[in-house]
């Protein structure tokens, strides 16, 4: 008897430490929802991704995370749109974004270029995942 209480116990607690936490929001562009824009969660001191996820056709998304007790950035990107980003602290229970409202990128006359950014580590077009494989730390001696 004593043997079924503990492998009981021990079932609850991994199911309880096992469950992860959703980071939703709504992907708008004004009031139009955007689909297919691409959601990752970023390790603030490398830049690592945690995970990632796109958005449906009516703009929601649901990122599920475990806890995370280091700071975090959670970016969204959509091509032709500036890309919004939010800095958490830790991650330690659900958060709602609420809606999200990208901005479509203006244009304008310029004579000098500058370029300095970072390619996105994910881009997710419909049923196609690309992975920039600059954005992952690999040692020199790896085998790939």
């Amino acid at each position: 008897m004593k043997r079924l209480l503990l492998l009981i116990l021990l079932c609850f607690q991994a199911y309880i430490f096992a469950q992860q936490i959703p980071i939703t929001g709504k992907v708008l562009s004004g009031n139009v929802p955007m689909g297919n824009a691409t959601i990752y969660l970023l390790k603030e001191s490398d830049s690592t991704i945690i995970n990632y996820t796109s958005s449906s056709e009516a703009g929601n998304f649901n990122l599920k995370v475990d806890k995370i007790s280091q700071p975090t950035i959670l970016k969204v990107n959509s091509d032709d749109y500036d890309e919004y980003f939010t800095r958490f602290e830790k991650i330690e229970g659900p958060i709602s974004l609420g809606n999200i409202s990208l901005e479509k990128m203006k244009s304008t006359e310029i004579q000098e270029v500058v370029i300095q950014s970072a390619a996105p580590p994910v881009k997710i077009k419909k049923d196609t995942v690309e992975f920039n494989a600059a954005s992952f730390p690999v040692r020199p001696d790896s085998n790939i």
